[in-house]
């Protein structure tokens, strides 16, 4: 199910709690990405994929080298607080990645 607006919202307050750095009111569509675009994002910023005419969006997400063990530990005590669910792994597209957020 894909994040209403109300849903972004709340997520935009998780991702400054976590001190994502770049976050954008209306973030980058990863749905028109390059192959090598989705291979090679900014860490540190806030993406969104397929955005919906409710302003909400399938997934909102960040990229990360080395997530931090208080980075995991913040994520999973504040990620609840969107009602979607969370993603927080190894990134398919670049290994060297962690991607979190939600879809």
């Amino acid at each position: 199910m894909a994040l209403s607006f109300k849903s972004v919202e709340i997520a935009y307050k998780v991702f400054h709690q976590l001190g994502v750095k770049n976050i954008h009111s209306w973030p980058d569509d990863m749905a028109n990405w390059s192959k090598e675009e989705m291979q090679n994002p900014k860490t540190d910023t806030v993406y969104g994929y397929c955005r919906k005419a409710d302003d909400g969006w399938e997934n909102l997400v960040f990229f990360v080298r080395d997530p931090s063990d208080e980075l995991i530990e913040k994520w999973q005590e504040l990620n609840n607080l969107v009602p979607n669910s969370s993603i927080c792994k190894p990134y398919s597209e670049n290994p060297d990645l962690f991607i979190i957020g939600w879809f």
